[in-house]
């Protein structure tokens, strides 16, 4: 974020704007560069030529009479103060004017007392984030003294109490370059916007810069081999220079054509006959050798080469690009610290001891856990996500929304144990084939019940010595995470399991039946002796489930639960799952009174989940309608009962997410399993997602029309995938989110939910006031979606928008708003 930005508050300029260019870390400075890749990369060039034209052009008088351009009292506003509402600050122009004013004036007598106390207080606070922001006002500081100086020696840039570091990197970004006998630094004529009238209110001498820095052509006798910079290179005259120097600036051959009105065939005629011609370029000679070995990004080149784009395009143009990994290079090149920090961090790679691999979320734990493994043997989740906080150091990718979001995961990753009692361990243990069978001979004996997994730990001590397991809660995760038993075992809540085709509650009203008339005590030490179950948990499962038939610790059963009518009942019920109103529905048509709901329920083979109705042999909703959705080649949606509760909408959204269905129209789903059967990758599937993922730019909103539009390309729609499938591939990104659901989905690249009224307002921004009829096709063609033109207009209004009714026209500050409707 910078701060020098607000300067141009003074000149007019919205503070929506601003603060989207603070954002977007745009200092002041970067607004003298007539090439810069900063603004490039962020902005249109018509935005970016709107910015310098008018606000940079008119606000040179004004920074040539104020040295300190962090004095201007709108840069206040970086930290939150509403200069511009504040009667105190049309006090004064500059912070420390207003500063002093404070000390001076009785602002009680003028009945500002309480706007003194917070101005005191903003200014204060500006301050204090000044040390946040000293390489800026150092860059500033610097370049200000070229453009009073013109130029500075080696010798006495110390005594200008200017600074050699800042200097140079005010050199790589292109505002100075070194004199042609490299003894000192001299203002970049060629490269700053508005030269001549900087001419005029600065103190810039030209005359220096054609003498000692430019120059001149070696001639054709003479046979010279002179190497020339590019920046002294393209201060020559050479025909058609215009195009080669757009084309290095990073635009295409067909926006090239179009801003000369030629074909983009002929733009590539001219460049083929400049690159020939090319003399020796010391950065080409420099770089060349690594171009031409390594598949290097131009961002990785600007970051870790030669921050100058140009030079890249220029490769781009004389050779072919290298196939060789570059990230081995950098990890093991001669870069600081820092920098290799840098790179894997960004690049989502770690260093280890058989070199590179990928940086994932798996990974980065098991990192976490390792490192901590003797000096901590268990780490509870809030531990351990701070821990991996800052091992990942706030990598967007591989952060979690929550600390519940995060252990969640974590039972899912390799090489990491769980103990309910103890938290999380490294886990080192390769589960062989022999280790499976060892595992499903201890629950092949067991008769069918519920028990707890430290009845089968604590029979086993050798084996579960050799795993390195402790508990019983770890055989139960470890089991849990390898799918190591058979499907006769339920896996329950840790660390219980339970054998057999009917539910917990069945197996324990079983033995409870035992000892009906007996005390609550014997049955529990029972339970613990032959199955493990834990007392004090075993003891609030009967309080809950059980409460009725427990008297002053006693169990008492009256009579029977269950009439012979229910044989001829379970004839009716055929489906795995009911919605609930329609389950109960079918019993009261066949009986008048239902007895004990939960009993009655299981001993007809079914359980409630939520809003359904399902078969006791599900242990969820989910693994009901899951099953059900999964069970044919495609699901179409009907009239089924269960459509519309949540569970149904979970279970679906779930399936989608895991990539096991695909939407392939309004009403159906084909199963994803069907298309690996006959031949198709699902890896495909993921692999489009990643490619919109790094395609589409943070905050940046789209559909799958306006993507395809765009020129996005990718094997799903070469291989003919629907727009509906292809949409609902992209819902599946953690990064990216819905902010209107109808097809097509508009999403947005974002941590944080969007919603419709932002979407509208953000797309307001690019044109300040429009037509809304006029803004609605545009949007309706841009996106392939269908807003009517009233809906937009009420929410634009209601999102803070300016509306004029005679005009049909909205606007999003209310300046411009008065000035055309009102002429104010």
């Amino acid at each position: 974020m910078s701060i020098s930005i607000y300067f141009l508050r003074r000149l007019g300029l919205k503070s929506k704007v601003v603060t989207t260019l603070s954002e977007d870390d745009i200092e002041l400075l970067d607004l003298f560069l007539e090439y810069n890749p900063k603004l490039s990369e962020k902005y249109t060039p018509n935005k970016q030529k709107k910015l310098k034209e008018y606000f940079l052009y008119n606000s040179l008088e004004t920074i040539a009479r104020r040295p300190n351009v962090f004095d201007e009292l709108y840069l206040l506003e970086s930290n939150g103060t509403k200069v511009d509402s504040n009667k105190i600050y049309k006090q004064a122009d500059t912070i420390s004017e207003l500063s002093n004013l404070l000390d001076v004036i009785d602002w009680k007598e003028k009945g500002l007392l309480a706007s003194s106390k917070k101005a005191r207080i903003q200014i204060d606070t500006f301050k204090e984030t000044l040390v946040n922001h000293q390489i800026e006002i150092d860059k500033w500081k610097n370049f200000r003294y070229f453009l009073e100086n013109t130029f500075v020696t080696d010798s006495e840039v110390e005594k200008q109490n200017l600074s050699a570091e800042i200097l140079q990197d005010l050199a790589d970004e292109g505002f100075i370059i070194r004199t042609k006998d490299s003894s000192g630094y001299i203002l970049a004529f060629n490269n700053i916007c508005y030269i001549e009238e900087l001419k005029k209110y600065f103190n810039l001498n030209e005359d220096y810069y054609e003498d000692y820095y430019i120059e001149q052509r070696p001639s054709e006798e003479s046979g010279g081999t002179l190497r020339y910079t590019l920046d002294e290179f393209l201060l020559l005259d050479i025909d058609n220079k215009s195009y080669f120097e757009k084309r290095i600036s990073g635009k295409t051959l067909r926006e090239i054509g179009d801003e000369f009105g030629v074909s983009r065939e002929w733009v590539r005629l001219v460049l083929k006959r400049i690159v020939p011609n090319l003399p020796r370029i010391v950065e080409v000679e420099e770089y060349s050798s690594l171009f031409t070995e390594y598949d290097i990004s131009l961002q990785v080149f600007k970051d870790y080469f030669c921050s100058d784009g140009r030079v890249y395009e220029l490769l781009s143009l004389l050779y072919k690009k290298g196939d060789k990994d570059i990230a081995h290079k950098i990890a093991s090149g001669n870069f600081t610290d820092d920098q290799k920090k840098s790179f894997l961090h960004d690049f989502k790679l770690y260093l280890t001891s058989h070199g590179l691999k990928e940086r994932t979320r798996e990974n980065a734990v098991i990192d976490v856990l390792y490192k901590n493994r003797d000096l901590q043997k268990y780490l509870n989740a809030e531990e351990l996500f701070y821990l991996y906080s800052e091992e990942i150091q706030g990598n967007s990718k591989l952060t979690f929304s929550s600390v519940e979001s995060f252990k969640n995961q974590l039972e899912r990753y390799q090489n990491i144990i769980f103990s309910f009692k103890n938290g999380f361990r490294y886990h080192n243990l390769t589960v062989s084939d022999q280790l499976k069978s060892e595992l499903k001979i201890l629950f092949q004996d067991l008769e069918d019940g519920t028990y707890s997994m430290h009845y089968i730990f604590e029979r086993n001590p050798e084996l579960m010595l050799s795993m390195d397991i402790r508990d019983g809660s770890e055989l139960h995760n470890f089991c849990k995470k390898y799918q190591l038993i058979d499907d006769v075992i339920k896996l329950g809540r840790n660390p219980e399991f339970t054998k057999g085709e009917y539910p917990k509650r069945y197996y324990v009203q079983e033995n409870l039946l035992k000892y009906n008339r007996k005390s609550l005590d014997e049955f529990l030490s029972y339970m613990y002796d032959n199955f493990g179950l834990q007392i004090k948990s075993l003891a609030a499962y009967l309080s809950s489930e059980f409460s009725n038939v427990i008297i002053n610790r006693v169990i008492f059963f009256e009579s029977d639960y269950f009439d012979s009518g229910i044989q001829p009942l379970r004839s009716h019920l055929n489906e795995d799952v009911y919605e609930k109103h329609e389950f109960y529905e079918i019993l009261t048509s066949y009986i008048d009174v239902i007895p004990s709901r939960n009993d009655f329920l299981i001993e007809l083979g079914y359980v409630e989940r939520g809003e359904l109705v399902v078969k006791i042999e599900f242990k969820s909703a989910y693994e009901a309608l899951s099953q059900l959705i999964l069970s044919a080649k495609t699901f179409k949606i009907e009239q089924q009962s269960y459509i519309g509760t949540p569970e149904y909408y979970n279970a679906l959204y779930t399936l989608e997410k895991e990539m096991k269905i695909l939407k392939i129209s309004e009403d159906t789903y084909i199963n994803t399993d069907f298309l690996e059967a006959r031949g198709y990758q699902k890896e495909n599937l993921k692999k489009f997602v990643s490619s919109v993922e790094n395609t589409i730019k943070k905050g940046k909103y789209f559909t799958i029309v306006s993507l395809i539009n765009e020129g996005f390309q990718d094997k799903l729609i070469e291989d003919g995938f629907d727009l509906i499938s292809l949409d609902r591939l992209i819902s599946t990104s953690e990064m990216i989110k819905a902010v209107r659901l109808s097809f097509p989905t508009v999403y947005v690249k974002d941590e944080t939910k969007r919603y419709l009224n932002e979407f509208l307002i953000d797309n307001l921004v690019n044109y300040e006031s429009v037509n809304v009829e006029d803004f609605t096709d545009d949007i309706n063609s841009k996106y392939g979606i269908n807003l009517d033109e009233y809906d937009v207009q009420r929410r634009l209004i209601s999102s803070g928008a300016f509306y004029s009714k005679e005009l049909n026209k909205v606007y999003i500050s209310k300046e411009d708003y008065l000035d055309e409707v009102y002429g104010k």
